[in-house]
């Protein structure tokens, strides 16, 4: 009889265990679909070329409510063209030292393990770093406490079967702190992200041949005109109209391809020399558009002979600026007209060497 007790109580309690991991189960799974409607509400607003980072940012910030034991977090994507992986988003970390961090494929955990296809606990990952790092790459990680973790639940990110990146969830506590349950609970991460991402890609691709311009990366000035017309009233700007100098002769001397070579080289310079919030765009075959936030007349003056400056071995140019102090009566269309005519008033007075 009491064999036969223990026996039942054994079948209800192993019941019971099953639904509870089913119940803990569905819970995370709820948890991780979140995490993808999120992305799709805001994915409308924030994909666009100068803050996808925040889309990145986010799951991380939702994937810490899901895995408790991690304190911090960092989204690294793999950079086809330069062979590496950078970072692009960050918890609990200085995000403007780090993305200036890249590793090879060889420096990964994951590549001598499982060649970046599944996830992993890293268990003294400093320790790890210290000997498959080149000493300058380690000190310098060292200085930023990006080292400072004592366990690393990694998980790699597939789109399309081709590897795209990873995604560190670490923790300062114990090498011991994620457990197979965690490990388990990855690949569930691992699927529903790379969903995700292969929705942002589509977007972002999607948003950037709308919005930019395909040779300068630079808005077009359909996009301009949208983003100058929600500046925030009373915000002064100064606007700034470039028309470069005898780009003409260079198209027609030396061909289209040194031509295009020349805009791509005036926009990397430019983007060099203005803020992650200035506007910057292509309103022409060689002119371009810069608003400058929260910025006077002879700071912008400063910045331009600067970029003058940068380019006086490449290609000069005539620019007209003018300050805005943002309302309701600001038009782009009339501001426009004013330094349009203070640009070629500029272009006559300067060599075009």
């Amino acid at each position: 009889m009491i064999i036969k007790f223990l026996f039942i109580l054994f079948l209800v309690n192993s019941a019971f265990i099953v639904i509870y991991k089913k119940i803990k189960l569905l819970s995370i799974l709820k948890k991780i679909h979140k995490i993808n409607n999120s992305i799709y509400d805001i994915s409308e607003n924030i994909l666009s070329s100068d803050n996808i980072e925040d889309i990145y940012t986010l799951i991380l910030e939702e994937l810490l409510k899901i895995i408790k034991k991690g304190s911090k977090a960092s989204f690294l994507l793999y950079n086809k063209r330069k062979n590496v992986i950078e970072y692009k988003g960050v918890i609990g970390y200085d995000f403007k030292q780090l993305k200036n961090v890249s590793f090879e494929m060889e420096e990964l955990y994951h590549y001598g393990k499982s060649k970046l296809e599944k996830p992993y606990i890293i268990r003294n990952p400093q320790q790890y770093n210290n000997v498959y790092l080149d000493s300058n790459k380690y000190n310098s990680l060292i200085n930023m406490n990006a080292l400072d973790i004592k366990a690393t639940l990694s998980i790699p990110i597939h789109v399309d079967d081709k590897f795209s990146g990873m995604i560190n969830i670490d923790s300062s506590e114990s090498r011991n702190v994620f457990s197979k349950h965690d490990l388990k609970l990855s690949y569930f991460i691992k699927s529903e992200i790379e969903k995700s991402l292969k929705m942002i890609n589509l977007l972002h691709k999607l948003n950037t041949n709308a919005n930019y311009d395909y040779l300068t990366k630079t808005m077009n000035i359909r996009c301009f005109k949208e983003k100058f017309n929600e500046i925030s009233n009373n915000c002064k700007c100064v606007l700034i109209l470039i028309d470069l100098n005898n780009f003409k002769y260079i198209n027609d001397t030396f061909g289209h391809h040194e031509g295009n070579n020349i805009l791509k080289i005036f926009s990397d310079t430019v983007r060099e020399f203005i803020r992650k919030d200035d506007l910057f765009a292509r309103c022409g075959g060689d002119e371009f558009l810069i608003l400058l936030k929260d910025i006077d007349l002879d700071t912008a003056q400063i910045r331009i002979d600067e970029i003058r400056e940068a380019l006086k071995d490449v290609i000069s140019f005539g620019a007209g600026m003018q300050e805005i102090t943002f309302s309701e009566n600001v038009c782009l269309d009339d501001v426009f007209k004013v330094i349009d005519k203070k640009m070629y008033a500029d272009k006559k007075n300067k060599p075009k060497y």
